[in-house]
């Protein structure tokens, strides 16, 4: 079963894999090993699914996102965001991925990434935080049509 990442056009896929090689670009999560591979515009549906699963547990009170359904995110915002299907919380991807993108900006010679999420993602600051992303400033403004966001943006030098 594929498990998304980051889903613009290129960005990662997520799916379990037996082993544990970096060069193939499979990370040790813990639990499970996790191919990271580019996305195509058929991950697209398994993206908003992800998010319609999202969206379920902000509206449940059992997450905080900041998102509003039917504003965003929704499947024409779906390459510009990480994002990890909440059954498999706590696994390892959004380390995994974390980490393909800063192996990403160090094999294409960028040495500062940036990275940002809405104030109300506590679970996401402290993901970040732990890998050693500073938290700049946070933006405040409308995003993706949700009035009132204050987008904290983060960075890291790799």
């Amino acid at each position: 079963m594929k498990k998304t990442g980051l889903p613009w056009s290129g960005g990662p896929v997520f799916r379990e894999k037996a082993g544990d090689n970096a060069a193939d670009g499979c990370y040790n999560a813990g639990e499970v090993s996790i191919m990271i591979r580019k996305a195509t515009a058929a991950d697209i549906p398994a993206v908003t699914a992800i998010y319609d699963a999202l969206l379920d547990r902000e509206e449940q009170g059992l997450l905080t996102t900041g998102w509003t359904r039917g504003v965003y995110p929704t499947e024409q915002t779906a390459r510009d965001a990480l994002d990890v299907d909440p059954a498999v919380k706590g696994r390892g991807y959004g380390t995994a991925f974390v980490r393909f993108y800063e192996a990403l900006g160090r094999e294409t010679g960028r040495n500062c990434l940036r990275i940002d999420t809405n104030a109300r993602n506590t679970p996401a600051r402290v993901l970040y935080a732990r890998l050693g992303y500073t938290e700049a400033g946070i933006v405040a403004g409308t995003f993706n049509g949700i009035p009132g966001v204050q987008l904290v943006c983060l960075e890291k030098t790799v």
